[in-house]
């Protein structure tokens, strides 16, 4: 005897089912004061240049890596527990296994909510260039925070990408221009809105590209302007220190260190 499936009701159980998943998301995300995707407050500076770097060096997405920690309870899983658990998904990708092996053994219920989370500060990772030309001579270090005393005592809010005076600076992303002049710190300045409230900041510029103007949309790579050393004064103060550029990264006007994504993007 041939089973009959009543199909418009698996059709209103589905709906509900889907239904109820969706009020459940939106009240955690409400009440738990979160957002359904993570923000780059969510981590520390030190622990994404980590996952970062696992991803670099053993070619496994760094989200798979962070989830894996986060359902573990791990706010800081130290070098040698990230290495460990980066072999482990190397291995089973390199096997061509599917990872509900690696979720089911190690009890990660929620795994792929969890990978979906990470999907907008892997959107600021991925497909992004260098500000600067990787052929030309520069340097940089993670300086962030390190004192300001101009203007007052302060913490460096970015990184500092030192080359010759006149270096090409090329926007790391698509964009559109919101900040464009003079700028009592950061001299002649170049703002980009990205998506989800990402703003890219280049500052100490010692002029523009021609055609650059405020309002415009940039292409990823596009010349913006020429690595100077303005800022720290009236319009036109000039050599106040050495020629570089101030590469800065905001969400939601707050500042975030830029090297972990630089090292990656160069």
């Amino acid at each position: 005897m041939a089973i009959k499936l009543n199909t418009g009701k698996i059709s209103k159980v589905f709906i509900i089912s889907l239904s109820l998943i969706i009020i459940i998301i939106f009240i955690l995300c409400v009440y738990c004061n979160h957002g359904l995707y993570y923000e780059l407050h969510d981590f520390e500076d030190d622990l994404l240049e980590k996952y970062f770097n696992a991803q670099h060096n053993h070619n496994v997405p760094w989200y798979y890596i962070s989830s894996y920690f986060i359902l573990k309870g791990a706010d800081s899983p130290s070098d040698t527990e990230i290495k460990k658990t980066a072999l482990k998904i190397r291995k089973i990708l390199d096997e061509k296994r599917g990872l509900e092996e690696f979720i089911e053994k190690y009890n990660l219920r929620g795994f792929g909510l969890e990978v979906f989370r990470h999907n907008a500060i892997d959107d600021i990772l991925k497909d992004k260039v260098f500000p600067i030309d990787t052929n030309a001579d520069y340097k940089y270090d993670n300086d962030w925070h390190y004192p300001r005393t101009f203007g007052g005592d302060r913490k460096h809010e970015g990184t500092d990408i030192f080359c010759q005076k006149g270096t090409a600076v090329r926007t790391v992303s698509d964009g559109k221009i919101t900040r464009l002049g003079w700028n009592t710190l950061g001299g002649w300045r170049v703002g980009i809105r990205y998506k989800r409230n990402i703003y890219f900041y280049y500052a100490h510029l010692c002029c523009y590209e021609d055609g650059i103007f405020e309002g415009m949309t940039v292409k990823k790579g596009q010349i913006i302007g020429y690595v100077g050393d303005s800022g720290y004064g009236a319009e036109g103060t000039t050599g106040k220190f050495q020629p570089h550029l101030h590469f800065g990264i905001y969400q939601k006007d707050k500042a975030y260190n830029p090297y972990p994504f630089l090292i990656m993007w160069e």
